[in-house]
């Protein structure tokens, strides 16, 4: 091998290299720690460890022309492609849900993945059967591995611009769900019997209204978290417009024993709302009971609601489906917009509601409330 050949492959090995350099940086981005980025940052690591060694053999060889120290950083180039080669294969092959499969998979094989992984790579080896002595595999291995990251800079883009477009959906639907046009007559009629009978209480209920409406419409927009105070408060105005039907008895009761986090809006407003609804005034005895705990376990704040009503028997399929989807909605709005949890039990005794939210996401800009 002459050294104008040994330059060449060294500057194309060289300037591959600092191409992988530079691609790995976005890399370690916290949005981009998907398990497939992080095969793909391992491929590209080990490919640049082989493009390292390959580049020292070619310095070495320019130096003393020892062929045995060329061929021994070589094989150990070789074998970190390999290795690189079988880390980019598992981020072609993993699945939506994390998983790496060839069959029965949630989402079909990339195939844009699969052909920027392949095709210039069966193409570098094809120019180098006629020119067997420059080395284009390392050069070209280089360009479909930023490829295929760009590929899947692009897809992920994607997915999340469609979730956020899935949770805009799924706002409008649960402010829809809110202000259900029923619950607004019956709490004008009620308030409109107590201007007869109790006209301070008629113009509390009416505070409590507006109120309620005020933050119904603020959850639509909002993407910010706030206070558990203010959340309280809506869950307060809800209740005393229900109770201001006397024929609804229920009783509301808190144990509060964590109190300074913060939350999304309209979260758990409508679990409260769910329990009293279809828990608490399910009973016909009115001993209906509906209880909001909060604490602090760790790292996370725990908020509880428990009722102790007749449950989902006493719901016909509609009001079921109801319900489920306005669950599902709440569940979606704390995942995004905190990495909160949510989980439904239902037992003989009633139902239970758990709110985990973690400690880190407890940070929010407060905006004064304006009425």
């Amino acid at each position: 091998m002459t050294e104008q050949l040994i330059l060449v492959n060294i500057a194309l090995d060289g300037g591959s290299a600092f191409f992988l350099m530079v691609t790995i940086l976005p890399l370690l981005a916290r949005h981009h720690r998907t398990k497939p980025m992080r095969l793909l940052a391992v491929a590209e690591g080990l490919h640049w460890f082989a493009l390292v060694l390959k580049v020292a053999a070619g310095l070495n060889l320019l130096s003393t022309a020892s062929y045995t120290q060329a061929n021994s950083n070589s094989l150990t180039a070789a074998l970190l492609d390999a290795a690189s080669a079988t880390a980019l294969l598992g981020c072609i092959m993993t699945d939506a849900d994390g998983r790496l499969r060839l069959w029965k998979r949630v989402n079909p094989l990339p195939l844009n993945l699969m052909a920027a992984a392949l095709v210039p790579v069966i193409l570098a080896l094809i120019i180098e059967s006629f020119l067997f002595r420059v080395g284009l595999l390392g050069l070209v291995y280089s360009a479909s591995l930023g490829l295929v990251q760009i590929l899947l800079a692009l897809e992920n883009s994607r997915v999340i611009r469609q979730r956020e477009e899935e949770l805009d959906i799924r706002q409008a639907r649960l402010l829809v769900d809110q202000i259900r046009p029923h619950f607004i007559s019956n709490a004008l009629m009620s308030i409109r019997e107590l201007c007869y009978t109790d006209p301070e209480a008629a113009a509390a209920r009416i505070d409590d209204f507006a109120g309620y409406l005020r933050g119904n419409m603020a959850a639509l927009t909002s993407e910010e978290l706030i206070p558990f105070n203010r959340e309280l408060e809506h869950i307060k105005a809800y209740a005393a417009l229900e109770k201001a039907d006397p024929s609804r008895r229920f009783t509301l009761d808190f144990d509060l024993q964590a109190g300074d986090f913060a939350l999304p809006a309209l979260t758990l407003q409508p679990i409260v709302e769910n329990a009293i609804r279809h828990g608490a005034l399910s009973r016909r005895d009115g001993q209906g009971r509906v209880l909001v705990r909060t604490e602090a376990i760790g790292r996370f704040v725990r908020v509880t609601v428990t009722d102790n009503g007749t449950g989902e028997a006493a719901l016909t399929t509609r009001e079921q489906e109801h319900v489920g989807v306005a669950m599902k909605n709440v569940e979606t709005r704390l995942n995004k917009l905190c990495q909160g949890t949510l989980a439904l039990t239902r037992t003989p005794e009633g139902a239970r509601a758990v709110i985990t939210i973690p400690r880190m996401e407890m940070r929010y800009r407060a905006h004064p409330q304006r009425g």
